[in-house]
């Protein structure tokens, strides 16, 4: 009996490592819907945040679709840190596991809320700096595609979206917003693919 409850344990935590890339899907759809449900947004004008705040219609799609997200986030950064290979990778986990919680906050915290500015920020912030310990591992361990894959993502993305800024400005919240996810989505995918 406890060998087969072992087992079940055993492949469900395996199930986690696909919540990654599920995760990706997933929040792309709540936006859709989301935004099916509030034809008022505008992309060019406003912020994602703005989907779940007070004059969204159906808030609680945006704002419960995140905490969902966040949990899944946490569960897949939970998996990747038992197959990490060295401190650096676990530590990277962790902080990934920490922008997690953030993440779920945005959804607990929305838009108009005092924490909310604080919280959305931060799971940007958290999610970028869980970068650094991979990066780290990757000179160490002179891992050419590693070091090629983090350095583009915690070194080049920030320029690129400094020099937008700069030059023509970000057309709206949404759309800085929106950059930032679509690197952090690559940022998982291949996290998948690495510890897989």
């Amino acid at each position: 009996m406890r060998k087969a409850s072992t087992k079940i344990s055993c492949h469900m935590f395996g199930f986690f490592r696909y919540l990654g890339i599920l995760g990706v899907l997933f929040f792309w759809l709540i936006i859709l819907i989301s935004v099916s449900l509030n034809p008022w947004f505008m992309f060019t004008h406003d912020a994602f945040s703005d989907l779940g705040g007070p004059r969204a219609n159906a808030p609680y799609v945006y704002n419960y679709g995140l905490i969902t997200l966040g949990a899944m986030l946490y569960l897949f950064s939970m998996w990747i840190a038992t197959k990490t290979r060295s401190k650096l990778e676990l530590i990277g986990a962790s902080w990934l596991m920490i922008a997690s919680l953030f993440l779920s906050l945005i959804g607990v915290y929305p838009s108009g809320s005092r924490p909310h500015t604080f919280v959305s920020s931060w799971f940007f912030i958290q999610t970028w700096l869980s970068m650094t310990p991979f990066l780290l591992q990757s000179f160490l361990s002179r891992n050419k595609d590693d070091a090629v894959v983090f350095s583009s993502l915690f070194i080049l993305s920030p320029i690129i979206a400094f020099i937008v800024e700069l030059s023509a400005g970000w057309p709206s919240v949404a759309v800085l917003e929106a950059y930032g996810v679509v690197v952090i989505d690559f940022y998982v995918i291949y996290l998948y693919y690495k510890f897989k």
